[in-house]
């Protein structure tokens, strides 16, 4: 990062967060249920929330970025479970993820549905900035 970005680069200003998570049953094969869910990282003032609701019936919820918050960082993951067999020896297919900031260290974990593995793999927050500030635009995480 050049000088000014690491001005501009606050880690305290860094929010993680959930801004999709749902599930309906409609699957491919029947009333199996798809799922899905989103988390961003954001830069914005560090004494408001840096999401906004735009829908939550308790199950299903959407957030989206709130003024002034800027999403560097993006995952998304999607997926059914309860699939024939032989679709998936698991009975699950796409994926899963879970996500947790501690400093500067992102921990992105992601589930494989079709064969059960699992892959977690640790992130700087900072270089994630440095990666949006360059290119543009957001980073998003391809699982």
């Amino acid at each position: 990062m050049t000088t000014q970005e690491e001005d501009a680069f606050d880690l305290s200003r860094v929010q993680l967060n959930k801004t999709q998570d749902w599930c309906y049953h409609e699957g491919s094969y029947g009333h199996n249920p798809e799922y899905g869910a989103t988390h961003i990282l954001t830069i914005g003032s560090n004494n408001t929330a840096h999401t906004t609701t735009d829908y939550d019936d308790g199950a299903n919820v959407n957030k989206s970025a709130a003024k002034g918050a800027i999403t560097f960082w993006r995952i998304s993951t999607r997926g059914e479970c309860y699939v024939p067999k032989e679709v998936s020896p698991t009975g699950d297919i796409g994926h899963t993820h879970s996500v947790s900031k501690r400093g500067d260290t992102l921990t992105v974990t992601v589930n494989y549905g079709k064969t059960g593995e699992k892959k977690t793999e640790t992130l700087s927050v900072a270089e994630l900035y440095r990666q949006f500030v360059a290119g543009g635009e957001a980073v998003y995480y391809k699982p």
